[in-house]
């Protein structure tokens, strides 16, 4: 049987009469229509808008949702300038302290409430490493800028003259010409060697610099050539001149900050002003001395070394003999001297492994005694009969290798600065060195343990104090 359309229909209605009725309803304009699917928003001038119930809003959740991403983003920009390599345990940040802590104590962290402030929130630590990482970068963008500028003008230039004194002793002889030269805008070029200089039969660097093993510290050099040099303005480091640089000779200003910095970053202090200008300087090895270091390091098997890695610097030689002791103020100890304040530090901080710098191989025959730690010691250097004569002596008579000396003191002043803590003395050039290439490598102050003197920099005067006296540093 077939089907015939318009009768199956109820009541008689047609497709037609359907779709009649169907125009009709939709050109009424009292017939309300059909809500927006619940994802699509109505548009804010629509009626549904205006007369939608009110409900609970989902605003508050939004907003406090975009409020923790925000601070989370905030904590992960700040966390991005905490030294937190590896192993490495906990820097203070240079703001958290007093700006001249180093020059009054002998370790660090200090102990409970020993600044009388409360402990700041993780919040406000985080701030303070923002604010330590702009303040090293505005420092360090100036210094660069200096190192561009002038170089058509051979006045504006300037190169400290070597003392010719210990290793230590030269590298810190180079603080105060650094900073007459931010002074007043000039350019510093790299020192020369002085009696450091490559005398071997075949040069292994012909230049008379320390861009023998640093990038040059100003691009003047390349561009006016060795010649030139003759010409540049030249500075020592003991010139009478400098006394403006000395801290012990100027003081702080009114507000307890010290002249001797300039005013930009007056308040950062002493200590990480100098720290700044000696990793400018020295933080920076050229290919050759970045070959060499990894050479070192791998005949070591840093790698391989359970972190973190502690500094430990044993001075004998000739810092062993009564003239030494009596000028610089203090003692010659063998390695059990030194490993209570190791084993202290180990204990708080979980130091595994230790890195040692020393010029006596009794020493390094100690450290069988203390298998707890790998030890990490520079292989083939003479730590022999000679080098318990005085430093200068052996370097004015040609003893040893002037050149191989100075470049092996220096690659243990870099290797001890890529450790996470430090033990030594403060009344060693080297070590303080040391330590500040440390602090500013990490931007903050790691741990560390000083036996007989808290931290100087004042080359010429009688600034520090030992435990056994006053000394010149």
């Amino acid at each position: 049987m077939g089907l015939t359309g318009p009768k199956k229909w109820k009541k008689g209605k047609t497709i037609g009469a359907t779709v009649a009725t169907c125009k009709k309803r939709k050109a009424n304009s009292n017939e309300a229509k059909d809500p927006p699917p619940p994802f699509a928003l109505p548009h804010p001038r629509t009626e549904q808008w205006r007369a939608a119930p009110n409900t609970t809003s989902d605003a508050p959740m939004l907003r406090l949702l975009l409020w923790l991403l925000l601070l989370m983003r905030l904590r992960w920009a700040a966390a991005a300038h905490a030294p937190r390599r590896a192993g490495a345990p906990r820097c203070v940040p240079f703001g958290v302290l007093p700006h001249d802590v180093m020059l009054t104590e002998r370790s660090l962290p200090l102990g409970p409430n020993a600044t009388g402030a409360p402990r700041p929130s993780r919040e406000a630590r985080l701030a303070v490493w923002q604010r330590d990482a702009e303040d090293a970068r505005g420092l360090q963008g100036h210094l660069g800028g200096l190192a561009r500028a002038h170089c058509g003008d051979l006045r504006r230039q300037l190169i400290t003259d070597n003392v010719g004194y210990g290793f230590g002793s030269v590298v810190n002889s180079f603080v105060k010409p650094y900073t007459h030269a931010v002074w007043h805008g000039l350019t510093l070029w790299s020192s020369p060697l002085g009696t450091y200089r490559d005398q071997a039969t075949v040069l292994r660097c012909a230049t008379d610099s320390f861009a023998c093993w640093q990038r040059p510290w100003s691009a003047c050099e390349a561009l006016a050539g060795a010649p030139a040099a003759r010409a540049v303005p030249r500075m020592i480091a003991e010139n009478r001149s400098l006394k403006a640089y000395s801290l012990m000779h100027v003081g702080n200003d009114a507000d307890g900050f010290p002249r001797t910095v300039p005013p930009p970053w007056r308040r950062k202090g002493h200590f990480w002003f100098v720290a700044q200008l000696l990793a400018r300087m020295l933080l920076r090895p050229n290919a050759r001395l970045a070959a060499l270091l990894a050479q070192t390091k791998a005949r070591m098997r840093w790698a391989e070394a359970p972190l973190p890695v502690l500094s430990l610097h044993v001075r004998r030689g000739d810092a062993c003999n009564a003239e030494q002791q009596a000028s610089k103020k203090r003692r010659c100890d063998d390695l059990a001297g030194y490993m209570p304040a190791v084993e202290g530090l180990a204990q708080r901080f979980g130091f595994r492994s230790v890195f040692l710098a020393t010029d006596d191989d009794e020493v390094v025959a100690a450290t069988r005694a203390f298998p707890q730690f790998t030890w990490l010691v520079v292989p083939g250097l003479d730590r022999g009969a000679t080098k318990k004569l005085k430093w200068e002596a052996n370097l004015r008579s040609h003893d040893f290798d002037n050149f191989a000396e100075g470049q092996a003191a220096l690659v243990d002043l870099l290797l001890m600065a890529e450790a996470s803590g430090f033990v030594g003395k403060f009344t060693s050039n080297l070590d303080r060195i040391a330590y500040a290439l440390m602090a500013a490598r990490a931007g903050c102050y790691p741990p560390f343990h000083s036996l007989d003197s808290s931290w100087c920099s004042d080359l010429g005067r009688a600034a520090g104090r030992s435990t056994h006296g006053t000394f010149f540093c």
